[in-house]
């Protein structure tokens, strides 16, 4: 209440007086009243929005505690996850490891089977050519005892032929003609010789001439080929004339041929039937049971 002084007067206080005091404490209280209850108001307000905060604040830890909650549960499932993963991984890995030693196994064993079986097939094929090359070899050393023996022989019939006369010599034409002497033919008639001694003179020729020209020797390729020995031929022997009565006048006989150089017999210009040629010994060389093949591959 407010404090408010009255003056006295004879009748006590004075009543304006009295009524505007009371009349300001009416007005005080009514304001006093409103002011109160807008404080009242303001309180409900502030108690109302400090509950809704308060609910807003709960409401913000359950939804911090949910996210810790589900970031633990993330953190164990990717945790979890990640294990499962890693293990997959780690066993994939050993399988794929495992798989490759196995195979590197398999593959080092068929390289050691290939190589073995390789170094056998090479070494019967080393056992198959010494055997071939020993046969050849022994091949060879026969057909050079063949040659050799075919040489030796016809070296030996060379120096038979050397030792012999290969033509006889013609008989003169006087030793010829002088039969026809004493026959008494007339003189200045041309005494020809007999027809025997003119084929026999024409058949020596000839056999000279096959004599110059034999057959040739067919030549091995591997064996070298001989010096060409050249084979003496005997002087012809001269005529003796008889001696006889007066010779009538003969016309000379003309020659049966005009011989050209005397033929050089050679190695390879001799042919003797009775001899075994090369190509009878390779012929009886291939009907035998040694290695095939030209004479050419064997040397």
């Amino acid at each position: 209440m407010l404090e408010a002084s009255f003056s006295k007067s004879f009748r006590g206080y004075d009543v304006s007086e009295v009524d505007a005091y009371v009349q300001s404490v009416q007005d005080f209280e009514t304001e006093s009243q409103n002011s109160l209850a807008k404080s009242n108001q303001k309180v409900a307000d502030l108690e109302a929005e400090v509950a809704r905060l308060r609910e807003i604040e709960s409401s913000l830890f359950r939804a911090l505690k949910l996210a810790e909650e589900s970031q633990q549960n993330f953190s164990a499932k990717m945790e979890k996850e990640a294990k499962v993963i890693l293990d997959k991984a780690s066993k994939e890995a050993d399988a794929i490891k495992k798989k490759a030693e196995t195979e590197a196994q398999k593959q080092a064993l068929l390289s050691e089977n290939e190589r073995k079986q390789t170094l056998a097939q090479a070494g019967q094929e080393l056992k198959e050519q010494e055997r071939q090359l020993r046969n050849l070899q022994e091949a060879q050393k026969e057909i050079a005892a063949q040659l050799k023996q075919i040489a030796e022989q016809t070296l030996g019939s060379i120096s038979q032929w050397n030792a012999t006369e290969l033509v006889k010599p013609v008989a003169s034409i006087d030793t010829v003609a002088a039969p026809a002497a004493k026959r008494g033919r007339k003189p200045g008639v041309k005494n020809k010789p007999k027809s025997k001694a003119k084929s026999a003179t024409k058949a020596k020729v000839a056999k000279s001439k096959a004599v110059a020209k034999p057959k040739a020797v067919s030549k091995p390729k591997a064996v070298a080929k001989p010096k060409a020995v050249k084979a003496e031929v005997p002087a012809k022997p001269k005529a003796v004339p008889a001696k006889r009565g007066p010779k009538p006048k003969v016309q000379a006989a003309k020659p049966a041929a005009k011989r050209g150089p005397k033929p050089k017999i050679t190695l390879e210009t001799v042919s003797d039937e009775g001899l075994p040629t090369l190509n009878k010994v390779l012929e009886a060389y291939a009907k035998s049971s040694g290695p095939r093949g030209k004479v050419g591959e064997i040397n």
